[in-house]
């Protein structure tokens, strides 16, 4: 009894979690010209007409008719219906439907008769079984810079989307489809949520804004071309099938391991489901659609096409590279020697490539392809770097500034060779930018140089004391005597 009261208690729980738009038991009846709509697995209540003889049937979604329970008051024991998932109540003369399934969607007709058996009334009801709103996720891509598109998507059936933001800066949202463009960057929040006629449920997700995407999304990518295809991390991919008896779709991945992805027939009553789920097969367009790209789907997809009688007809093959998007393009420069600086561009990404633009004429002629920049003079001004690969763009700009000169290495290492040290004395300010090789060797040099001068002055100190010391003593023990 316990566990019965707290599977109960979870069950409410859940239901409440989950946004039940129904209660439990459904009650639909006959008099009603409405619809009738129950959640799958909830429990149905069909109150039946007090009269001497009825029988319920369906015409189920196939257009098939079966007679579901056939009731006489004259009769001892109370009628078993079929399929027994259905309960007759005689007391109350109630249809209870313990659970209900996809199955029992459908067109319900109920017969009256009186005592004689003539007929006395006809009912109609429209019984629909939905799965209830689950799993609701958001994602979001860039189509261009500043436009971004967000993704919702939810298990249920019928389902219908809306969307509410945290910001008043959000377009008019277009409530009802799954996906949101917005022609703008907008940071904040954006809830998507999604209903149907037994349930709701909703997500939000953090807006951020947008590198440049250099594919439209969805990425549509095809057979019949014979260029690679390339898809961002995380974005959705268009993979059209042609329209033929069978297929077999298999994916030889990067570690040269092949692996079934669909097989289709077109006499298959039910659409076949690819494996990955990630993956969903859409009969009426014959399409596969990758909800969100992973690495691991990088790889060469191999199509198979078979006639009605099993002959194979065509083969195909497609490379699909999945690249994780650009983003945190950094710059950052140093002075290698007076008048020489190094520009560096880092980011994040796949299979990078690097461009630099700058602002002054005066620039040389750029190293386009390398993350690092080498200028033989001061450049005053801004210079840019364009990190891209094949899905996306993104850049930075950095303002530069001009190399200070070194202060006293060169000509200290030159007055030192001669035998002359510099009237100031030794000087550990030296160099106050950043040094090349030979520049820091020198620097090194003179640095070690300046420590041994400064070890021999103490050396010289210490034993010029010494010396004072020991007369000092030999002095005091003399005039002791």
């Amino acid at each position: 009894m316990r566990i019965q009261v707290i599977f109960g208690i979870l069950w409410i729980f859940t239901q409440a979690a989950m946004g039940l738009l129904v209660q439990d038991p459904v009650v639909c009846r006959f008099t009603e010209s409405n619809q009738c709509y129950v959640a799958l697995g909830q429990r149905l209540h069909l109150p039946m007409p007090l009269e001497e003889k009825l029988e319920l049937k369906i015409i189920d979604m196939t257009s098939t008719s079966h007679l579901i329970i056939r009731y006489r008051k004259i009769q001892s024991n109370p009628p078993k219906p079929n399929p027994p998932r259905w309960q007759f109540v005689n007391e109350s003369k109630t249809m209870i439907l313990t659970s209900a399934e996809r199955s029992d969607s459908g067109t319900y007709t109920l017969d009256t008769y009186d005592a004689n058996g003539n007929s006395k009334a006809n009912y109609t009801l429209q019984l629909n079984i939905e799965a209830e709103v689950s799993s609701v996720k958001l994602s979001f891509s860039c189509l261009s810079p500043g436009v971004m598109k967000v993704y919702c998507s939810a298990d249920g059936d019928n389902l219908r989307f809306n969307w509410t933001p945290d910001l008043n800066t959000l377009p008019q949202l277009e409530n009802g489809n799954s996906a949101l463009i917005l022609n703008k960057d907008h940071h904040g929040n954006v809830t998507c949520r999604v209903e149907n006629h037994v349930s709701y449920n909703n997500n939000t997700t953090e807006l951020h804004p947008c590198p440049g995407l250099l594919v439209q999304d969805p990425v549509v990518c095809r057979f019949t071309e014979s260029n690679q295809c390339y898809v961002a991390l995380g974005q959705r991919l268009h993979l059209p099938m042609p329209l033929e008896e069978k297929l077999e779709l298999n994916i030889i991945d990067k570690t040269s391991t092949s692996r079934l992805i669909l097989r289709y027939r077109k006499i298959q009553s039910n659409p076949p489901k690819p494996n990955p789920p990630r993956w969903q097969f859409v009969n009426e367009s014959k399409t596969m659609i990758l909800t969100s790209a992973e690495r691991n789907d990088s790889g060469t997809y191999t199509l198979v096409t078979f006639d009605a009688n099993g002959n194979k007809k065509d083969n195909y093959t497609l490379q699909l590279n999945i690249e994780a998007e650009v983003s945190s393009v950094k710059l950052s420069f140093s002075c290698l020697s007076p008048g020489v600086m190094k520009v560096y561009c880092s980011a994040d990404g796949d299979n990078l490539r690097f461009n630099w633009t700058s602002d002054l004429n005066t620039l040389p002629q750029l190293e386009n392809g390398n993350s690092a920049l080498i200028l033989n003079k001061d450049h005053h001004g801004n210079v840019t770097c364009r990190v891209e690969n094949h899905v996306s763009y993104n850049n930075n700009t950095t303002e530069l500034h001009p190399c200070p000169e070194s202060t006293t290495s060169a000509s200290f290492l030159a007055q030192f060779t001669n035998g002359k040290v510099p009237a100031d004395g030794p000087t550990t300010a030296v160099v106050t930018s950043t040094l090349s090789n030979d520049g820091f060797m020198v620097f090194v040099y003179v640095w070690l140089c300046e420590v041994i001068i400064l070890l021999s002055l103490l050396v010289g100190a210490f034993c010029i004391h010494t010396r004072i010391y020991r007369k000092q003593k030999i002095t005091e023990n003399q005039e002791a005597l």
